[in-house]
Formats: structure tokens, sequence, C-alpha cells
């Protein structure tokens, strides 16, 4: 590091620069399995009964490289931003997938509500971590 450069401002190099880019994409891909999500939900709502199956599949997938992202971001960044944003971005994305099976329908509609906070955390995430490695 340079004088007069935060460790955590630092691009690393070598395989945890890698990481680092990969965890960047992996929130990226994130993000656009979000917007897909948004579009599968429209088409369910608007009559198309199988897109239901897609949307949930498709969150599935969404949950599963949030898990990945955990992975890179411990084997990666290592930074408190990365390794701490990212879990609560996993977590969130979990409580947001259990409201989707709530019987209340005043609770299930934070399902919706929430994905706009996932999507907000992985945006900022993914858009941070690239320079923060």
């Amino acid at each position: 590091m340079s004088a007069g450069v935060p460790a955590d401002s630092a691009h690393l190099t070598g395989a945890r620069g890698v990481l680092t880019q990969v965890l960047r994409g992996a929130l990226w891909l994130m993000v656009a399995g979000i917007v897909v999500q948004v579009f599968l939900a429209g088409l369910f709502n608007f009559g198309d009964a199988g897109a239901r199956e897609t949307h949930e599949g498709v969150g599935w997938m969404v949950h599963t490289v949030g898990l990945v992202a955990l992975v890179l971001a411990i084997a990666g960044p290592r930074t408190k931003l990365a390794m701490l944003g990212v879990l609560g971005l996993v977590v969130l994305n979990t409580i947001q997938i259990l409201l989707s099976q709530a019987e209340t329908a005043g609770v299930a509609a934070l399902h919706p509500t929430l994905a706009l906070a996932v999507l907000g955390g992985a945006i900022s995430l993914a858009l941070r971590t690239g320079d923060r490695a």
C-alpha cells in the first residue's frame, strides 16, 4: 500500500483480485436476475400461469448466486464491506423469499417490497466492491 491510500481502497492483484472481480460479476448477475423476476411476476400477474413456476425457479437461482457471492467475498476481497454486505444481502434475500409463503396478504406483500431492497443492496455492493477490493 502506498502512503495516504487506505488499505480498503487498494486494488487486489492475483487470485484475490480475480475473485473480487468474479464477486462483482455475481452481484451484477443477481441484479439481472431480480429484474427478470419482476418481469416474470408481471407475466404471472397478467395471466400467464406458467410464469409463476419460472419466477420461483429464477428466484432460487438468484438466492444461490447470493450464496456463491458470500463464499467469493470471503475468499476474495475479505473486507468488512464485502463480507458483511453480502451476508446481509443473503439474509435479506432469504427473508424476502420466506415472506412469499406468508398466509397473511399484508405480510406476503412485503415479498416484492423487500425485493427492491435486495436489488438496491446488490447494485450498491456491485458498484462498491470493485473499488474497495
